[in-house]
């Protein structure tokens, strides 16, 4: 007999909807199989998409798949500003869509290799 909490071991793929926290799944699946339970990156709660989760022995991999290259989609309500910069804040000003010209002017200043600041959030 294994170790407690190293059976079942395995990788399980779980497309995460909005709402819950990739710590709640973790520990919903946790609950189910009893076995030791980790992922391989978080999702914001809003966030939809892969949550690599990893149990039992298969822990041990997370570091194999936290560094890989990710792709994101991202939808962007430019007509409003929130208290917290995302979907979750209270909204504090509404205002007209900037034109195409204005998204590509501000939108060089973010390509490249750049570092954003963290909200406070």
């Amino acid at each position: 007999m294994p170790p407690k909490g190293l059976e079942p071991s395995g990788i399980i793929l779980v497309d995460k909807p909005a709402g819950p926290s990739s710590f709640a799944i973790v520990n919903r699946v946790r609950a189910r199989t009893r076995t030791r339970m980790g992922h391989a990156g978080t999702l914001d709660p809003f966030a939809t998409g892969l949550l690599l989760l990893l149990s039992g022995r298969s822990t041990k991999l997370a570091g194999s798949f936290v560094g890989l290259a990710k792709r994101y989609l991202v939808d962007v309500d430019l007509t409003a500003r929130t208290t917290t910069g995302d979907p979750e804040g209270e909204l504090v000003e509404r205002h007209e869509p900037p034109s195409r010209a204005e998204v590509e002017q501000l939108l060089e200043g973010l390509r490249g290799e750049i570092e954003l600041p963290i909200p406070a959030a």
